[in-house]
């Protein structure tokens, strides 16, 4: 679910030019199965569905409690009415305990129509997971006419007895040939929900907050969020000259009443914050560089970012701290992690989930995964979930 603006010959020629230098080609899905741009634009109500069948009972035992837990918990994700497979799976904690999960594109079983939508969540409740869905079985963010709406990071505050969430959005066209880098960005959205203890979400409400630019060096907003002292630090990735190398990485500040309006952001300049977003220098340039989308928490103290080093098609997760949200940041531990994993599987976007403690102490990062062909994720789902590693806290 990595996002890319196509400029025609010129789009052909980079990624030619992408695989006469060595670099690993994206897969391309030729398959009419993707959710249409204008699926689920409607979410009348969301409603909690439970697993059923062999997997309607809640696993016993060790739920969260390391890396090789967490992937049994996601191979064992079959009893699900809608969820097969899906990535990306941005997560924040809610105040009664549960988890919220949030994930982009979404494999649902034979019977569904689409096979795929653009979005899904799950919630976790010690060891039990269910799955937030809309009466209309659409994808559980809205999406505006024309796009797709793919979650590239979350937060969440408690506000009297309930959690209020926020959750980034790169706006999206899909392109005509279904591929996994085949997508045209367009902009940035928030959308927002809000979650009563024990209760499923309020009907989650999509703001415009960029508009719609057919421009591949444009800023990705929201590629991570952060909160800190009342405030909303929102990250944002640029791509340089080639559209699948290491971006940079920029950052603004606002208030979480005023995140769905860009007029109330002020642009780190390297030195203080500005009102202009030209004025925005980068925490972390393209040398090392990150991914598309990564996420940013405070951890013990300190701020921790978890990417792709050197962007989505490298084979590098890395681990970022910081002793704030500007910086600076300082590349503290590397895990090999191969683009291409074998079995004509690739991996992208390590989210970390430094929410779930594990029994090692160690911070549980998710990393996607997909298969180069499109029928072996509809026939194979597993191979469609992301994978969970460990990796040093800072």
């Amino acid at each position: 679910m990595i996002g890319r603006v196509r400029s025609g010959a010129a789009a052909l020629g980079c990624v030619l030019l992408a695989a006469c230098a060595g670099t690993p080609s994206p897969p391309r899905y030729p398959e009419a199965s993707w959710s249409a741009g204008t699926d689920g634009v409607a979410t009348p109500t969301v409603s909690d569905a439970r697993p059923t069948g062999a997997g309607a009972s809640c696993t016993p035992g060790e739920g969260f409690s390391s890396g090789a837990a967490a992937n049994r918990w996601m191979g064992g994700l079959d009893g699900l009415p809608a969820w097969r497979s899906a990535d990306v799976g941005v997560s924040v904690p809610l105040s009664d305990g549960r988890v919220v999960w949030v994930f982009g594109d979404t494999g649902r079983a034979a019977g569904f129509t689409p096979r795929m939508v653009s979005s899904s969540a799950l919630v976790t409740d010690g060891n039990c997971t269910s799955q937030w869905t809309s009466a209309a079985d659409g994808p559980f963010l809205p999406n505006e006419p024309g796009s797709v709406c793919w979650p590239s990071s979350m937060v969440a505050r408690k506000v009297g007895s309930a959690d209020q969430v926020l959750v980034a959005c790169s706006r999206v066209r899909r392109g005509s040939g279904h591929g996994l880098f085949d997508f045209t960005y367009l902009g940035m959205s928030l959308v927002r929900f809000e979650v009563s203890p024990g209760k499923v979400s309020t009907v989650p409400e999509g703001h415009t907050v960029t508009p719609d630019r057919d421009d591949s060096r444009q800023v990705n907003w929201g590629a991570a969020m952060v909160l800190d002292q009342g405030w909303v630090y929102l990250y944002g990735s640029q791509q340089g000259k080639s559209q699948f190398g290491a971006r940079r990485l920029v950052v603004a500040r606002t208030t979480w009443e005023t995140a769905s309006d860009q007029r109330t952001w002020t642009f780190w300049n390297g030195r203080t914050w500005s009102s202009s977003a030209n004025h925005a220098q980068p925490v972390i340039d393209r040398n090392p560089g990150v991914s598309q989308a990564l996420t940013v928490h405070q951890v013990n103290g300190k701020f921790v970012a978890v990417s792709k080093k050197g962007g989505d098609l490298s084979d590098t997760v890395a681990v970022w701290s910081a002793p704030s949200p500007t910086g600076p940041w300082t590349v503290v531990h590397e895990h090999l992690m191969p683009y291409d994993a074998g079995n004509s599987v690739v991996t992208y976007q390590p989210l970390a989930h430094p929410q779930i403690r594990l029994a090692s102490g160690q911070l549980l990062v998710s990393v996607s995964r997909n298969p180069k062909d499109l029928q072996r994720v509809l026939a194979e789902p597993n191979l469609g979930r992301p994978t969970f590693i460990e990796v040093p806290t800072p």
